[in-house]
């Protein structure tokens, strides 16, 4: 239930599974793909956000990660993963 709650929050939810897609990144930080989302379309979404936010939905729907309620619950782990690359 919790989950649905998030999604209902989430800016990302409201996006097209491709667009959803696009904020998976493996050659970004969080903190480049932040400005990368924020650029006006086509070359982002035009979506204003958070590196917390990023992380957060990067956590709870990226299929290449691993999923563990411990690391998505965190409040560590996406407050310090601006530099991570994902």
């Amino acid at each position: 239930m919790k989950t649905e709650v998030m999604d209902k929050r989430s800016k990302f939810s409201s996006l097209s599974p491709e667009d959803q897609q696009k904020t998976f990144s493996r050659k970004h930080t969080y903190e480049q793909m932040v400005e990368i989302i924020g650029k006006p379309r086509p070359e982002g979404l035009a979506l204003k956000t958070s590196v917390t936010a990023l992380c957060r939905f990067n956590v709870h729907n990226n299929p290449a990660l691993p999923r563990s309620k411990s690391i998505a619950n965190s409040p560590t782990h996406c407050k310090f993963a601006a530099r991570l690359v994902f």
